[in-house]
């Protein structure tokens, strides 16, 4: 490195050199020093260096001869002229006290071999407190709660027909309702000022004294209030009763469980995914789902929730539900027909009307969604709807969907609704037997029309016996068990309305279609049905002769007719039923198995 020079005469004058104040103070005047010697100089320098305070000695460096005579000064390196290292404390060491070292120096002082109680003591001092083992287990919890929520996250991704996808009704959910109990009242979102009769529980009956609640919800449903004093009131009315729903999609979307004691925070969680979701359908562009795959879907559901979400978010996804799947997956799979499986297999595990009122309402959605749908899909939604009405027991709405809902493709679909038929007039039985729902003349004459299709504003309506015996299925078919069963219903309920002439005539009508069209080797297996069919209209025409009454059997002694086909025994029938005349009062209950045998 090169040096640069202040001043070579150093015996006389170091010319350019800055002289600090205490050699002069020393004596120090000049070129010489006449008070101190060279060492004493040189050494006081150093000190000087050394304590940082003689100045001279950062950007300048003295050099003296090997005399040990001050020379001259030098312009100090870049690198040297840094602070030198401080120097620690001794309160600022690291210190191990009572160390143990278990070395090779056996013998040397202060070594020493390490012994049980230096285990013991060792294990003492780092052992873990209550403190830090309550933040392990804290990290273990949380490193099992975040696995846990990427692993439902993924499985939610991974599908677009996945029912817990969050949707835009979930946030206005989460916004309106949360999951955090309330401080009024204690309960999930319950709103000041909740009306009792929201608060009955499924297996409860609405009293008189809730009228004014009644009226409204009997209103949304386009039902007189009249009609359903006494029907069970379903929770679903007021869906803030039942926070469950809102807690599946959190578990099931990964939001850890503390949120559900904030609302707002819980929001800004289901927000938070719902933006993901969207990330990730913009970026994955992934194709419409396949009908196996929104089949396998709805048959892991058990709730009609569940099943909604399904079929809403496939429809999300561009799905067809009209599709089928293709020959290379194998077994055909029809989307109606599982949708019309799955939802029949929670309504038949449901003990109230609570899923019954849920596929209502899904079916009228999906036919607002899909105001165009192919005959499967139409077939399911009727099908659905008429066992919904029937187990709720809607005879107006019953008769409004058997009159506009038909149509000629659905009844030609390849969906078989004969068991919904006949679970539909089981449930008018069951209604009946329940509730006072032939009670009235009106009701009778709903309850008829649905039966034959007669009625004031639709004579040649659609009925359920146009359904049963509809010409899409063979004349081999009328003695199946399922068929059969279905017919017993059927008369049972004409006998409830008191249609003798029409029971009569289904009676001859029946058994005379049924020998028709079949070999001697049928012959065994008919004359079963017809047994059976005997049976049924020997238990059913003592309840029709206590509807109607001795006046029915006075007027049609007088008949002009002996021999009425079954449309004029209908009408007439019907017309009697429209006088008005109160059938006498009977139990409440009226037994199927009488065993008391009537002939025609």
């Amino acid at each position: 490195m090169r040096r640069s020079l202040i001043s070579r005469r150093s015996q006389f004058d170091p010319a350019g050199a800055k002289r600090p104040a205490w050699c002069l103070e020393r004596g120090y005047s000049g070129g010489s020093y006449p008070n101190i010697k060279d060492h004493d100089l040189k050494k006081e320098i150093e000190d000087r260096e050394l304590q940082g305070t003689f100045k001279v000695g950062k950007p300048f460096t003295a050099m003296f001869d090997p005399n040990g005579h001050y020379a001259f000064h030098v312009v100090t390196p870049r690198e040297q002229r840094k602070d030198p290292p401080r120097q620690l404390r001794a309160d600022e060491l690291f210190q191990m006290p009572d160390i143990v070292l278990d070395l090779d120096a056996y013998g040397v002082k202060d070594v020493r071999e390490s012994d049980n109680e230096d285990e013991n003591t060792m294990a003492s001092i780092w052992a873990h407190t209550e403190q830090q083992r309550y933040v392990q287990s804290r990290l273990e919890d949380l490193k099992q709660m975040i696995g846990e929520s990427r692993e439902t996250r993924s499985k939610v991704l991974s599908s677009s027909t996945n029912p817990w996808r969050i949707t835009s009704h979930d946030v206005i959910s989460a916004a309106l309702r949360g999951l955090a109990p309330s401080e009024d009242s204690g309960e999930h979102g319950a709103l000041d000022g909740e009306s009792d009769a929201l608060r009955i529980s499924t297996l409860t009956y609405a009293t008189p004294d809730q009228g004014a609640q009644m009226e409204k919800y009997q209103s949304s449903h386009q039902q007189p209030a009249s009609e359903q004093r006494g029907m069970p009131v379903s929770d679903q009315i007021d869906p803030r009763r039942n926070p469950d729903f809102l807690e599946q999609v959190r578990a099931h979307n990964g939001i850890p469980p503390h949120a559900a004691q904030n609302n707002e925070l819980l929001l800004r969680w289901v927000l938070s995914r719902r933006d993901s979701l969207r990330f990730d359908q913009i970026k994955s562009k992934k194709q419409q789902p396949s009908a196996q795959q929104i089949a396998n879907d709805l048959r892991e559901q058990d709730s009609i929730n569940g099943i909604r979400r399904v079929v809403f978010h496939s429809l999300a996804a561009n799905a067809d539900l009209n599709l089928d799947s293709s020959a290379q997956e194998g077994e055909q799979v029809s989307v109606a027909q599982e949708i019309r499986d799955a939802c029949v297999r929670v309504m038949d595990a449901s003990p109230g009307p609570e899923a019954y009122f849920d596929t209502l309402e899904f079916v009228n959605n999906l036919s607002h969604r899909l105001p165009r749908m192919r005959k499967d899909l139409e077939a399911c939604i009727f099908a659905l709807r008429l066992r919904c009405l029937a187990r709720l027991g809607k005879l107006d709405l019953a008769v409004r969907q058997l009159q506009g809902r038909i149509t000629t493709g659905m009844l030609n679909s390849k969906l078989n609704i004969l068991p919904d038929i006949r679970a539909s007039l089981e449930s008018w039985n069951k209604v009946a037997d329940e509730s006072k729902l032939l009670g009235h003349n009106s009701q009778r004459q709903l309850l008829f029309a649905i039966l034959t299709g007669l009625g004031e504003n639709s004579p040649d309506g659609v009925s359920l016996r146009g359904l049963l015996f509809d010409s899409g299925y063979p004349a081999s078919d009328l003695q199946s068990e399922e068929r059969l069963e279905a017919y017993e219903e059927y008369i049972l309920l004409l006998g409830r309305v008191g249609a003798l002439r029409t029971i009569w005539r289904e009676w001859r009508t029946y058994t005379s279609n049924l020998f028709q069209g079949h070999s001697l080797a049928q012959v065994s297996k008919t004359t079963t049905g017809e047994a059976q069919i005997q049976s049924v209209f020997s238990r059913t025409l003592p309840i029709a002769l206590s509807v109607a009454g001795p006046e029915y059997l006075a007027q049609q002694q007088g008949s002009a007719n002996p021999e009425p086909d079954l449309a004029e025994c209908q009408r007439m029938d019907f017309e009697w039923i429209v006088k008005g005349i109160a059938p006498p009062r009977t139990s409440k209950r009226i037994s199927r198995s009488i065993p008391r045998r009537y002939s025609p």
